[in-house]
């Protein structure tokens, strides 16, 4: 396999956008599969199929049931990919399905810049096509934007891609081989990017998959010293401290994806309640107004954020009401206190009442497995009422 610095290559794509991922930064942790079950269910009510699209339906339902009953998940993707696909007017290619069957992976997509990154182009099915030898990968870096916060307006205007190289010798197989990459990315400043691939068969583009890193030179130093720091506080706030390390091991791990979890403003949030923790004090202690915390989850060992709000007039002596806000299917700790009109903290100061909301394990609520498969009526019965909420 040899590796080189692109001269030229084909910007047309001539299949349809990757419909198992819903944004072109695709997380590393795909998308929950209860989740994708409802999207796809919920467009099926939309479209109401008939005739000939509704007989293909109903046979991609058959398959997705099938694949459940054995547990290839991949294949369930697969499935649903193509009954949106349909769905949506859009022919079922094999240029598609390789397109949907494509994936980077890596250890790691929150990243040191100051060291090489190691990923990985795989497959989560094996696709229905027929390619030649000839396949190569060419590696773009995009700079993207932050989620920008509610309010805020998005930038629109993107900077130039960084080629990172073309990549010869790709299997045609990439469940058996992978294509393993190390790419230089010490040159690009601090910041959300997106890691393109392009896939040529020959001189034809057949795909592009995309994965959502983020990039921070020195950040495993700073990470280490707090989780080294961490046992040097009062137990009440470890895990305030150790909350950034946490959060981007299991996002690292594929656990979570990164959401809107801004790495620089939460490690620097951590080591300013260390510099204020120092000496046995609690930086916490006679707070008001809207913060945020954190505690360890026990059952998973994961350190999980709360949104909480302290009216001006609380005296912890008399007490007052505590509403715990519970937020639906893909919301999290901060949905009542940035949504909303961000009504709900302005009730609580009014009315003097403590507001927490904590984030849900994951983004569909659920917490261990399911007792009979996400296929079974009760789970997906759970799936539509957390959605309706």
């Amino acid at each position: 396999m040899t590796h080189h610095v692109a001269s030229g290559f084909s910007r047309t794509i001539a299949v349809v956008a990757l419909l198992l991922i819903p944004s072109l930064a695709a997380a590393q942790a795909l998308p929950n599969i209860s989740s994708l079950n409802v999207r796809y269910n919920t467009r099926k009510a939309t479209v109401k199929p008939d005739g000939e699209l509704k007989v293909q339906i109903d046979a991609v339902d058959k398959e997705i049931a099938a694949a459940n009953r054995l547990g290839k998940i991949g294949e369930v993707r697969r499935q649903i990919a193509k009954g949106m696909s349909l769905l949506d007017g859009i022919p079922w290619t094999p240029a598609l399905d390789f397109q949907n069957s494509l994936a980077l992976r890596s250890d790691r997509i929150v990243v040191d810049s100051s060291a090489p990154y190691a990923l990985r182009l795989e497959q989560i099915y094996s696709p229905a096509i027929e390619l030649t030898p000839a396949l190569t990968a060419k590696v773009v870096l995009r700079k993207r934007n932050l989620v920008p916060s509610p309010g805020a307006a998005a930038t629109t205007v993107p900077a130039a891609p960084r080629e990172l190289g073309v990549f010869d010798g790709l299997s045609r197989d990439l469940r058996e081989s992978p294509l393993a990459m190390e790419l230089d990315v010490s040159g690009a400043e601090d910041g959300p990017y997106t890691v393109e691939v392009g896939v040529m068969d020959g001189t034809t583009a057949i795909a592009t998959t995309t994965l959502g890193i983020v990039l921070h030179k020195g950040l495993d130093a700073r990470l280490r010293a707090l989780e080294t720091a961490a046992a040097t506080v009062i137990a009440g706030v470890r895990a305030d401290v150790a909350y950034p390390a946490d959060y981007i091991r299991n996002v690292n791990r594929g656990r979570i994806g990164l959401q809107t979890f801004n790495v620089g403003t939460e490690v620097a949030a951590a080591e300013a309640v260390l510099a204020a923790a120092k000496g046995g004090k609690d930086p916490f202690k006679g707070r008001t107004g809207d913060f945020e915390r954190h505690y360890l989850l026990e059952g998973p060992n994961e350190v999980m954020p709360y949104r909480v709000y302290v009216p001006k007039a609380y005296s912890p002596t008399a007490g007052a009401p505590l509403v715990i806000a519970l937020h639906g299917l893909g919301g999290n700790e901060d949905s009542f206190f940035d949504q909303y009109s961000k009504l709900p903290p302005q009730l609580a100061e009014k009315h003097g009442f403590l507001l927490a909301a904590p984030n849900g394990f994951r983004v569909d609520g659920f917490y261990g497995a399911t007792i009979m498969g996400a296929g079974d009526a009760a789970a997906r019965r759970r799936v539509e009422y957390s959605e309706k909420d």
